[in-house]
């Protein structure tokens, strides 16, 4: 099972290191192509605002909006939302935790490895991803996960919704052999099975 360890904390300070090193441009050539890009266009709605939460540079906000999308991006580093911001990405910084959203703003929340880097857990990102997630809304998380076991728990999003018509959680699964999914994750996630 390929593991990863970080010294340090994934603060903004982190993140902005992080993305400093990045060219938006390979980045975004590199989305173009991706199998992630395809399974995400066939699950985002194509009506209302689509929220990218820790989206960097914004490579993923920038495809969605040349593919037709209204797509906005948040990221805790200021660094990398002011370097997709110069690529005309519309990024702002932001506390994952306390988005500066009204309710129901966002038709989609899409975030791709992001809330298991909070040190607290996931639960704050993703009751915020609830609150800003207008009804009926698609919610988009890729997370690791411990592999087919991830697929077969369900459970509602704060706020009691539960079901493909108002969530959806996308793992992206780094090991291969099956264990159990988290529990923070299981009270707030129904995943759903993209094979078909």
């Amino acid at each position: 099972m390929p593991l990863a360890y970080y010294s340090r904390a994934a603060t903004a300070e982190f993140w902005s290191e992080h993305w400093g090193g990045q060219s938006i441009e390979a980045l975004l050539r590199i989305a173009r192509v991706s199998p992630l890009t395809a399974i995400i266009e066939r699950h985002l709605p194509r009506g209302g605002c689509v929220l990218e939460a820790g989206c960097g540079v914004g490579q993923y906000v920038l495809l969605l909006r040349e593919r037709g999308w209204r797509a906005v991006g948040v990221d805790w580093s200021m660094e990398a939302t002011a370097q997709g911001a110069r690529a005309g990405a519309p990024l702002a910084a932001m506390d994952l935790r306390r988005l500066a959203m009204r309710d129901g703003a966002a038709a989609a929340y899409l975030s791709l490895g992001v809330v298991e880097h909070d040190p607290d857990g996931p639960d704050a990102i993703v009751a915020e991803a609830a609150r800003v997630l207008a009804p009926g809304g698609t919610i988009l998380l890729s997370v690791p996960c411990a592999g087919p076991a991830a697929s077969s728990t369900s459970s509602p999003l704060p706020g009691g919704r539960s079901g493909p018509s108002s969530s959806a959680a996308v793992s992206s699964c780094a090991a291969s052999t099956p264990t159990t999914r988290p529990a923070s994750c299981a009270r707030h996630c129904r995943p759903w099975s993209l094979g078909g």
